[in-house]
Formats: structure tokens, C-alpha cells, sequence
């Protein structure tokens, strides 16, 4: 089985081999930064697992018409990641946009304030991609979600996706996510961080 894993805005994405714990043995993995372009080559794999920002990346490029033709994990997924549009943000648009600046001016600063406020332990040396990227990444989510994005997800999640958010999570509301996305499950002690969610799905609650 080959799979593709998309990590989270602002986060290494060797952090997703994480997630490697919930696939079947032996499958081969390949991780991504959320960037352009990255959901619509996951689709072509066989397992496409998105954390956060990766996940938005993968209902937006499903809601956009993009078929995955594999199985689909999103895990702390969201719609529309500020709390002005009432999808289930806990951030301000006006907080997003904020830290868009600071980013552009001292990105280490900017960065160690995200890892704080959504508790992703200490920031490791150096940016964890592209810069220009990252300031794209913080574009999109200071937006609302696309009608398109709102019609797919009220639709529930298609067969053989799931998704999970943690009930503990300090920028998303959980229970509302799950209000919104028909079909996610609640992981009653996981944040946001992809450490816990893994945790939460392990043993009898693995992915697939």
C-alpha cells in the first residue's frame, strides 16, 4: 500500500511518520508539507491521511471535484479555521492575519507563538518549509469556507473516509466539528496535536 501523509501548517512534515502507526504494515509512506498541488497528488494514492491544515488541503481539493480513489484520514480537520465563520475555529481572522504579519517579520518568533498557543511542544531549529508557503498557508485560512466546501462537507464524510478531533483541542472547537462534519469522531482526552490524536486511534480504534 503506498500512502501519502500531509502534515500541519507551520509543522515539519517528518512529523506525520507519526501516523504511520495507524496504517497496515508495510505500507510505503511518503510525507508532505501542506502546500499546493499536495492533496490532489495524494489522491492518487492509496491512503491519504491530512492533519489540520493538511486536512483542510484535502476537503477543499475533494469538495473542488478531486476523486481519492484510496482510503482518506483526516485527523483535527477543518472547514474554516477562524472563529468569524462559526465552522468550529477558535482563532480570529483577525488573529490569523496577525500572526500573517509577524511572519513576515521574525518568523522564529511567529512560529514558537503557534507551537505555544496550540501545544506542539518546542519549535525545532530552522523554518519547517518554505516561508513563502507558510504565508500562503495563513491566506487560506483566514478565509471562509468555499460554498462548495460547505455543500461537500454537509454531505457527511464519503465511504472510506474518517476523521477525528480531539476534544482537548486549543485551536479548534471539536464538538462543533463534529457538528459540522457529519461522520467525525471525538477523541475525548486528544488535542491538537498529532501525537495524541494517533494515540486516541491505536489498538482497537486503528484507522482502517
Amino acid at each position: 500500500m503506498d500512502a501519502v501523509l500531509i502534515g500541519g501548517w507551520g509543522v515539519n512534515p517528518e512529523t506525520m511518520r507519526t501516523a504511520t502507526a495507524l496504517l497496515p504494515p508495510g505500507a510505503k509512506c511518503r510525507v508532505v508539507p501542506p502546500i499546493s498541488g499536495c492533496a490532489e497528488d495524494a489522491a492518487n494514492s492509496e491512503f491519504a491521511v491530512g492533519w489540520s491544515f493538511g486536512a483542510w488541503r484535502i476537503l477543499a481539493a475533494a469538495a473542488g471535484g478531486t476523486v481519492f480513489r484510496g482510503r482518506v484520514l483526516l485527523l483535527a480537520p477543518f472547514m474554516s479555521f477562524c472563529s468569524d465563520f462559526g465552522l468550529g475555529g477558535r482563532c480570529s481572522q483577525a488573529q490569523v492575519l496577525w500572526l500573517h504579519r509577524w511572519l513576515k517579520r521574525d518568523s522564529t518568533a511567529a512560529l514558537t507563538d503557534f507551537y505555544m498557543r496550540a501545544d506542539l511542544g518546542p519549535l525545532p531549529a530552522g523554518l519547517p518549509y518554505d516561508r513563502e508557503d507558510l504565508l500562503r498557508g495563513l491566506e487560506h485560512m483566514a478565509e471562509d469556507a468555499s460554498v462548495g466546501l460547505r455543500e461537500f462537507v454537509t454531505k457527511g464524510l464519503p465511504e472510506g473516509w474518517r476523521a477525528v478531533v480531539g476534544a482537548k483541542d486549543r485551536l479548534l472547537d471539536g464538538a462543533a466539528i463534529c457538528r459540522a462534519l457529519p461522520g467525525c469522531n471525538l477523541a475525548p482526552d486528544a488535542g491538537h496535536g498529532l501525537e495524541s490524536l494517533v494515540a486516541s486511534m491505536k489498538g482497537g480504534n486503528r484507522a482502517f
